[in-house]
C-alpha cells in the first residue's frame, strides 16, 4: 500500500510532504494490512482488512498519533471491484463528522458555540420549541431521528426541505438527558446550518471553500440531485437485518442514491482522501498559526475538544458521550468486533485525544538491531 509524495494542506502555512507509506503487518481479529504514513511527527494509518465477520469485506482506516486514534471508516466492495485506499465510497456515518468540522470552521468566524440554539441561526420549529443546540444536531447520538432516512428516500426531492423542518427528535430523547441516533435528519439540519453560516450551499462551500483549497482529492459533496462521478466508486454499505436477509440498504447501495440526498448523505470519499484531511486539521492544530482555510487553531481546537457529558442512550442501552467533528472513543461506543463506521463517527472528540482511544491494532514492532550493533553493546 503506497501513497507516494506530494503535496497536501494547500500551500503555505501547514503545508507538506506525505511520504512513502512503508508496509508493516498487524492483527486484528483477522489480519489486516497497514500502511504508516509520518507527516509531521503525525502517522496516517491505512488499513485494508480481510473479511470480518460482523464488519464484512472493506476498508478501515483511521488516523493517529501513537495510539491516540481520532476517525475512522469501513465500507463494503462491490463485486469485481478492489477495495483500496484509492477506493471512493458513500461517506455512511462519516457524513457528518466532516460536516461537523466544516461547522466548527464557520463557527469560528460567526461566533457560534457548540451551546448556540439551532433556532438562532436557522428556522426549524421542533428545533426552536425544545431548545435545541447545535451540538445536539452534530451526533448520531444527538438524538434528532425522525424523519428517517428511507422516509426521506420516498418523497420527491422538492418535498424533502419540509421533511427536514418537521424534523422531530426520538420519542424517548431529552435534550441534555438521554441519547439517540440522528440519522438523516441530524446531518439534514447541519446542512441548513452551513448553508446559513457560509451563505453559499452547504455542498459547495465545503467543496470549494474547505477541501480544494487543502488539496483533498476524492472527497466531495453533491448538491440534492447532482451526479457524482461513479469512476472509482468501489463500496457500499450492505446490512442484513433480521428478517431482511440479504436486503441492502439501497440508499448506500449506487452512487444515484447517494447523490440525491446532497451533502446530508451524499459525500463520497476515500480512506486516502479522509487521512488527508484529518492530517490536515492536526497539523493545524499543532501548528498555532491562523490559517485562510481552517482560521484560528484555537477556535478549531475548542469546538473539536467539546464534549458532552455520558448520558443514558436509548438505542445501545448504555451510557455513551459523544465529541463534535472528527471523532472516536472506542471503548465507549464501538459496535461488533472492532472499529468499524458506526464506532469511528458517533463518540470521543479529537481536540484531547492525547488521553483518549487506542486502537486494536497491534503497536508497530521494535525496530530490530543488527548483529554488530547486539555486540556492541554487549561489550
Amino acid at each position: 500500500m503506497y501513497l507516494g509524495t506530494r503535496d497536501v494542506c494547500g500551500s503555505g502555512a501547514g503545508a507538506g510532504q506525505l511520504p512513502e507509506v512503508h508496509r508493516l503487518g498487524a492483527h486484528h481479529r483477522h489480519p489486516v494490512r497497514v500502511g504508516v504514513v509520518v507527516y509531521g511527527g503525525w502517522e496516517q494509518l491505512l488499513v485494508e482488512a480481510a473479511h470480518d465477520d460482523v464488519l464484512g469485506p472493506g476498508v478501515q482506516w483511521w488516523a493517529s498519533i501513537g495510539d491516540r486514534v481520532s476517525a475512522g471508516a469501513v465500507g463494503t466492495g462491490y463485486p469485481g471491484r478492489p477495495v483500496i485506499r484509492t477506493t471512493r465510497w458513500p461517506l455512511f456515518c462519516l457524513t457528518k463528522p466532516v460536516l461537523g468540522l466544516a461547522v466548527g470552521v464557520l463557527a469560528g468566524r460567526n461566533g457560534i458555540t457548540p451551546d448556540t440554539l439551532v433556532g438562532d441561526i436557522v428556522p426549524h420549529g421542533p428545533a426552536a420549541e425544545q431548545g435545541w443546540r447545535v451540538a445536539d444536531v452534530l451526533s448520531h447520538t444527538a438524538g434528532i431521528s425522525e424523519p428517517p432516512l428511507w422516509q426521506v428516500l420516498l418523497s420527491p426531492p422538492q418535498l424533502r426541505p419540509q421533511l427536514v423542518l418537521g424534523a422531530q427528535p426520538h420519542p424517548e430523547f431529552r435534550p441534555g438527558k438521554t441519547s439517540a441516533y440522528s440519522e438523516w435528519a441530524g446531518a439534514a439540519i447541519t446542512e441548513g446550518i452551513l448553508t446559513a453560516l457560509s451563505g453559499q450551499p452547504a455542498g459547495t462551500w465545503v467543496n470549494d471553500e474547505l477541501l480544494t483549497p487543502l488539496g483533498v482529492e476524492g472527497l466531495r459533496f453533491a448538491a440534492p440531485g447532482e451526479s457524482i462521478d461513479a469512476e472509482g466508486l468501489g463500496c457500499y454499505w450492505l446490512k442484513e437485518a433480521p428478517g431482511e436477509a440479504g436486503k441492502p440498504l439501497l440508499w448506500f447501495a449506487t452512487p444515484e442514491f447517494a447523490s440525491q440526498l446532497g451533502p446530508a448523505a451524499g459525500g463520497i470519499g476515500s480512506a486516502e482522501s479522509l487521512g488527508t484531511l484529518w492530517l490536515c486539521v492536526l497539523h493545524h492544530l499543532r501548528s498555532g498559526r491562523h490559517s485562510a482555510v481552517l482560521g484560528d487553531p484555537a477556535l478549531l481546537r475548542n469546538w473539536l475538544a467539546w464534549r458532552r457529558a455520558e448520558l443514558p442512550d436509548v438505542v445501545l442501552g448504555r451510557n455513551c458521550a459523544f465529541g463534535l467533528g472528527m471523532t472516536v472513543d472506542l471503548a465507549g461506543h464501538g459496535f461488533g468486533s472492532g472499529p468499524g463506521a458506526a464506532a469511528f463517527a458517533h463518540t470521543g472528540w479529537m481536540g484531547g485525544m492525547d488521553r483518549r482511544a487506542t486502537p486494536t491494532v497491534t503497536p508497530r514492532p521494535p525496530r530490530r538491531r543488527s548483529p554488530t550493533a547486539r555486540a556492541r553493546q554487549g561489550s
